[in-house]
């Protein structure tokens, strides 16, 4: 976990805020839109959120991918819990957490959790999986551990 691959901004308006930015830097394609959690049972995703096995939490993400870093917003769906619909309540719009691609989980998870830091909400869209840490109260923000099935870091 070398290199900060992500910056994950939770937003009310995905569609609103990726226009901004396509206007700032005067991009003209918007980025796919995904759709994540159980809301979406047709793209196979699901969302653990606090232990919660059958959670509804869902969300709709659209990434940029700039030189160096990539860009994440996302916008929860619905009103069930989530840790996007949690941050966005408590904090508002703004930056939920760094990402770092890894290749193992368990390993991941293991230091994690001998640091203290419990796994907030974890999930899968089809091409890999995510880990959230609550890293909050140490550093201001959430680690977010990605696996992707067919890529090594």
């Amino acid at each position: 976990m070398k290199r900060v691959w992500q910056i994950g901004v939770v937003v009310r308006n995905l569609e609103r805020t990726a226009a901004g930015l396509m206007d700032l830097f005067d991009m003209k394609e918007l980025p796919l839109i995904n759709r994540v959690g159980r809301k979406f049972v047709s793209e196979g995703c699901r969302t653990v959120y606090k232990g919660d096995k059958k959670s509804m939490a869902s969300c709709m993400t659209c990434c940029f991918e700039f030189e160096n870093i990539e860009i994440e917003f996302i916008q929860p769906c619905g009103e069930e819990p989530s840790e996007w619909k949690n941050f966005l309540d408590k904090y508002g719009e703004g930056i939920h957490h760094l990402g770092w691609k890894i290749e193992d989980v368990n390993e991941a998870e293991k230091l994690f959790q001998s640091k203290g830091y419990k796994e907030i909400q974890s999930g899968n869209w089809g091409e890999g999986e995510y880990h959230y840490f609550d890293t909050k109260q140490t550093l201001g923000f959430v680690i977010e551990v990605l696996k992707f099935y067919n890529e090594t870091n």
